[in-house]
């Protein structure tokens, strides 16, 4: 089934709470962006901790270096987040899920369709296979009558074959029952480069705060290495002007707007440092 709620209206605990009505010795297999992997871990510890000897997460990347160690395998129940990651069956990362074995399949995502209907075939393609047909059938029935002839009665003839395997719910419909505000901590693990950055101004920083132990106070050389800690842990470009690396955080903060944006919200972003949002 396709569960296509908008960002925010609880996608995860709803999957949460599916699995803890199956079989207690049943297998799961989450697939998740890597920004996410530790969210599904922690909202599982938080709300149904005796499920996690029953899951294995991966992130998409992870499956796709090591696909070999999870084809022999067979899952009762086979979750995808983000699941638009998989819109394009021309990508390894579809060609890697579709190799998969289970006897369920639930994907997440608020934007079951963003760019044309074939998005939304594929999508079903991996979660309940020959429900729509052919691509070629597809197209023919549907993408050409609906996006080029604009015909009504297809719209209306699809909507109702996939309504009983979609569940879609928007912000407005359920505006009452939403809390004031969400708060969602995403952790974000730092690269080995990134890190030995970091490594380098704490100790420095450490020695710092060791050296004025007897001292009347911290200085402001003290004060000023603790805040080049704190932008490192934001891009390690922050403090070496010359770094060429990655930034994790810039890389998982553009895949959550990716999302928030295609799912047509708009956004602020706040940080600290001024240099950051540059």
């Amino acid at each position: 089934c396709l569960l296509a709620d908008e960002m925010g209206l609880g996608k995860t605990i709803q999957v949460i709470a599916h699995l803890c009505c199956l079989n207690p010795e049943a297998r799961h297999l989450i697939i998740a962006p890597t920004s996410l992997i530790y969210n599904w871990q922690n909202e599982v510890l938080r709300f149904a901790p005796l499920l996690m000897p029953q899951l294995t997460l991966v992130s998409y990347d992870m499956l796709r270096l090591h696909i070999d160690d999870f084809i022999h395998q067979s899952f009762d129940t086979i979750i995808i987040d983000e699941a638009q990651a998989i819109k394009n069956r021309q990508t390894k990362k579809y060609e890697a899920v579709s190799q998969l074995h289970s006897l369920h399949r639930i994907i997440l995502t608020g934007t079951p369709v963003q760019n044309h209907l074939g998005e939304l075939w594929n999508l079903f393609q991996f979660a309940n296979p020959g429900l729509l047909g052919s691509h070629e059938q597809f197209r023919q029935k549907y993408i050409v009558p609906i996006e080029q002839q604009d015909n009504k009665e297809r719209s209306r003839q699809l909507k109702r074959i996939v309504s009983p395997f979609m569940l879609r719910r928007t912000k407005q419909e359920v505006i009452e029952e939403l809390p004031d505000k969400t708060e969602i901590n995403i952790p974000v693990e730092l690269s080995d480069d990134e890190l030995a950055v970091y490594e380098v101004i704490r100790r420095r920083a450490k020695q710092l705060l060791e050296d004025e132990r007897s001292s009347s106070g911290v200085s402001v050389n003290t004060l000023a290495e603790i805040t080049r800690l704190r932008q490192a842990a934001c891009s390690a470009e922050l403090v070496e002007k010359n770094w060429k690396g990655e930034c994790s955080k810039l890389t998982a903060l553009s895949d959550l707007l990716q999302e928030i944006v295609d799912g047509g919200n708009a956004v602020l972003v706040f940080s600290q440092f001024t240099s950051f949002l540059a």
